[in-house]
Parts: C-alpha cells; sequence; structure tokens
C-alpha cells in the first residue's frame, strides 16, 4: 500500500499507560487538517503489542514518550502464530 502507516512498539514495561499513549496519539491526529488520520489496528506480539496508525506528529511523541519505539521504514514482526 502507498499510504505510510506508522507501528508504535508498546513493550511491558508501558503496559500501564497504554491508554495516555492511544490518547495522545488520537490528539496528534486531531491536529492534522485531513482528519482521516486514526489508530488502525493493536496487534499483540509476543512481548508486547504493535499499535498500527497513520503518520503524525513525531517530534511532539517523542517529547512525551521518549523511550516508545516507533517504527516507520523498518521491518516488524507483525502476527505471531502458536507453533
Amino acid at each position: 500500500e502507498k499510504d505510510k502507516k506508522w507501528i508504535i512498539d508498546i513493550d511491558p514495561e508501558f503496559f500501564s499507560i497504554k491508554q495516555e499513549v492511544r490518547d495522545y496519539i488520537q490528539e496528534l491526529h486531531s491536529e492534522i487538517k485531513d482528519n482521516q488520520y486514526q489508530i488502525l489496528a493493536e496487534i499483540p506480539t509476543v512481548n508486547g503489542f504493535h499499535i498500527i496508525s497513520n503518520p503524525f506528529n513525531l517530534q511532539k511523541f517523542k517529547i512525551k514518550f521518549p523511550k516508545i519505539d516507533i517504527n516507520k521504514n523498518s521491518p516488524t514482526l507483525l502476527y505471531y502464530g502458536k507453533l
């Protein structure tokens, strides 16, 4: 797909602020003129979960949550099935 997606990697150490992270991403989306941006999915991983989102103001996010990784151009685990 040509539309960009960002993957926010939420590890167990951030579970306690999960809703705060989701709310802030939505707040950053609301600042965008074309308000079609949104959180698209939340996918469980082996050690946490990923939030799949359309792009938002990364600089503001990193100021508030400097230790949470966002993958934009790198491979990442999107699905993990039991073997």
